[in-house]
This record gives C-alpha cells, structure tokens and sequence, in this order.
C-alpha cells in the first residue's frame, strides 16, 4: 500500500491544488484495489474509484472556499 507523505496532505490543507491533484492520484489506486477485492467486479469498482473522486473533489471545493473566507476575515498586519 502506498504511503501518503505528510507535507502533502499539509499542502493541500494550505488550498494547494497540485498536491490535492497528487492526493486523489496516489488514492485512486488503493480505492480501486480494495473496491475490485470487495465487490468483485471491475466496472463496479471502476464506478466506486469516480464516486471517490467527485466527493474529493467537493471536499476540495469546500476547503478552498473555507481557506478564502478565512484569509479576507484576519486583518492585515
């Protein structure tokens, strides 16, 4: 199973959006892996992998946007 590195997970909690691309990459395989050993069946898995990658992605979004409030709401120093 591949390792995740913390920086950037670290990253992509910073609105990186080349370590979130990195992060959903490096997942996709082992979300395909341990669907296709559960279920059986390669399209099923294949439709397990997209489903994954849409709730990442909206997690991503909500981040993002979450990030920008965060940034115009501190006072500038």
């Amino acid at each position: 199973m591949t390792k995740i590195d913390n920086t950037i997970i670290t990253r992509c909690q910073k609105g990186d959006k080349d370590a979130f691309r990195s992060l959903v990459e490096t997942c996709q395989g082992m979300v395909f892996s341990v669907a296709l050993k559960m279920l059986a069946d390669e399209e099923e898995a294949k439709d397990i992998v997209q489903i994954k990658r849409l709730f990442l992605a909206g997690i991503g979004k909500n981040t993002y946007l979450c990030i920008r409030k965060r940034k115009k709401s501190l006072p500038i120093t």
